[in-house]
């Protein structure tokens, strides 16, 4: 399991020195560990498609790709331009590995050089020579607790929580929260940060801290916890609400002011639900759906778990129409999956749902499929047959990049291969309830009409698109300005105007051309008005002056249904009495 070597603890600190260098390597540890999926990913399409090994000089990249990746992170030169005799040193230092001793102590624990699993160990070596060659010290086990998982045990101590130092603490409960967030509280030493967190982590007053007059902490603030007060009359406790040391007066006045249920258990904070911190989050909702089934998560402290909480519930994991190896909309079908990506790229929950994530579903949640199905960014794929369909429809698949095109072009055209998979949708520049290429551009609408009929988002989203998307998409705008099958439409004074250039429409159906005539003669009631001039040709039907491209369109529908052309132009010069002289 190769990893960046960016500072070995050694070199940045001496071995009895600083705390805050040993935390500073150690994090840059978990972070090369932690972010080389991403690197794999994004250095693939260049190391799959080298031609020689990585301790080889040639070309970017080389053939092993978690080698390749590796180093391209550590010295992008090594992909962008070529694996060049520096390279080839990197490969040498980061893939070819270490040898661990032999040893009789797991990693968690100090000792002689090594400990007992031999991948972990492999990994610290590698960063940490020192751990291999002279002694397992304190640093070894908080780098392997950092990067290989794994509580480190509270040693022995002297002291409470709420006093530094030695590693530990005497109340064995909190210490265990506390270090299975920082392991260097029971490796180093137990310092101000480790007594914050057990400020924030562990009720060390045995009093609720959240609604503070719940002396019973039923939720209510009532007779119950009234009784409770008047019981301890001039004495210390958690009746004490004014923290004077005596329940007096004051403290009933207290009680008396937060009667009532208790207010939310999120506590106030400073960060959102997809960010790991204090207790609590910022969106009071999410906040309260995860501490529902997780009190710890507003109790003690809002950890990984509670961030992939969040993801799943509040972060639309689950609820997308597309899979987690097709881009769309934020987050995918697969709850689970999702939310193990959003912790990696939280863009791929908030923004959208782009080959950046599929490729890192790709290496978290075991994708299995035909490479056909995916955005793999090879040439071509697994399966030959749909390789040759896809391929003999858009050859950039097989001649550059089987790109997220390649693989909706493969749903459609190899059902079988790629069975269940649907089609996806693309950036388009026209919205759901308009006729155009594939895909439209409100992606949570796209997915579910091309869950219905595929073809949409490979083919063309065309009127049959368009009607699938009207009550399912939750239309609200005028019918106009959509192809249906009634005469005219619902406005009266726009259907007068686009049937007396068209009366097919109001006697025939409303259809597509009689949509976009809408559009155009009706810009008020179906989009903005057109500003490009009658007396200049474009790409677009209709111009600015309505009287004048009415004229135009009664002569020739099509400047006003497809395009206002050279032609459309000359009409305007004959028919619209000097407006373009």
């Amino acid at each position: 399991m190769p990893v960046i070597n960016a500072c070995p603890p050694r070199s940045c600190a001496e071995r009895s020195g600083a705390r805050s260098a040993a935390r500073v390597a150690v994090a840059l540890v978990a972070l090369a560990a932690s972010s080389l999926a991403a690197s794999i990913a994004s250095a693939g399409d260049i190391c799959a498609s080298a031609d020689h090994d990585c301790f080889t000089q040639g070309g970017p990249g080389c053939t092993d790709l978690e080698c390749c990746a590796t180093v391209c992170a550590q010295d992008p030169f090594c992909c962008n331009e070529s694996w060049d005799g520096i390279c080839v040193e990197e490969a040498q230092t980061f893939c070819i590995g270490v040898s661990c001793p032999t040893s009789d102590h797991d990693c968690l624990t100090t000792g002689a050089p090594g400990c007992t699993d031999t991948v972990c160990c492999e990994a610290i070596c590698l960063v940490d020579p020192f751990c291999c060659e002279s002694a397992w010290d304190s640093v070894c086990v908080l780098e392997a607790a950092q990067t290989c998982g794994g509580t480190i045990a509270c040693p022995e101590s002297n002291h409470d929580c709420l006093t530094t130092g030695a590693p530990g603490c005497t109340d064995l409960a909190c210490c265990d929260l506390v270090c299975a967030l920082d392991p260097a509280c029971c490796a180093l030493e137990w310092d101000a940060l480790c007594v914050t967190m057990a400020v924030q982590l562990c009720n060390t007053s045995g009093c609720n801290q959240t609604c503070p007059a719940d002396l019973n902490e039923d939720g209510m603030v009532d007779g119950g916890d009234l009784g409770l007060l008047l019981s301890a009359w001039g004495q210390a406790g958690c009746a004490d609400l004014s923290g004077n040391g005596t329940v007096d007066g004051g403290d009933l006045g207290l009680l008396l002011a937060e009667w009532g249920a208790c207010p939310s258990t999120c506590p106030p904070s400073d960060h959102d639900c997809f960010t790991a911190g204090f207790p609590g989050c910022t969106d009071l909702l999410c906040c309260t759906i995860v501490c529902e089934t997780s009190p710890f998560c507003c109790e003690n402290f809002w950890d990984n778990a509670c961030v992939e909480e969040a993801f799943q519930s509040c972060g639309g994991c689950g609820s997308a129409v597309h899979d987690c190896f097709s881009v769309g909309s934020p987050g995918c079908s697969d709850a689970a999956c999702c939310a193990s990506v959003c912790l990696v790229d939280t863009s791929c929950c908030a923004q959208s749902w782009d080959t950046g994530c599929v490729n890192v579903a790709i290496e978290l949640c075991g994708y299995s499929g035909s490479t056909c199905c995916i955005p793999n960014g090879g040439l071509g794929c697994d399966d030959d047959a749909c390789e040759g369909s896809v391929c003999t429809a858009d050859a950039f698949c097989c001649e550059v990049a089987w790109d997220q095109q390649c693989a909706s072009q493969a749903a459609v055209l190899c059902p079988l291969v790629c069975q269940g998979g649907g089609s996806v949708c693309l950036e388009s520049d026209h919205d759901c309830f308009t006729t155009g290429g594939p895909g439209c551009s409100d992606l949570q609408c796209c997915e579910v009409v091309c869950a219905i009929d595929p073809a949409c988002c490979s083919l063309a989203w065309d009127n049959l698109c368009v009607a699938t998307a009207v009550p399912v998409c939750g239309y609200d705008g005028s019918d106009c300005c959509i192809a249906t099958d009634a005469l005219g439409c619902d406005d009266a004074a726009c259907a007068a105007a686009v049937c007396e250039l068209d009366p097919t429409c109001c006697s025939e159906s409303w259809d597509s051309t009689c949509a976009t005539l809408a559009s155009v003669v009706c810009p008020g009631l179906c989009g903005s008005p057109i500003d490009s001039s009658c007396c200049e040709a474009g790409s677009t039907p209709g111009c600015n002056t309505p009287s004048c491209q009415n004229l135009v369109c009664s002569e020739d529908i099509f400047c006003c249904t497809v395009a206002w052309d050279e032609f459309c132009v000359i009409q305007a010069f004959k028919l619209c009495g000097g407006l373009c002289e």
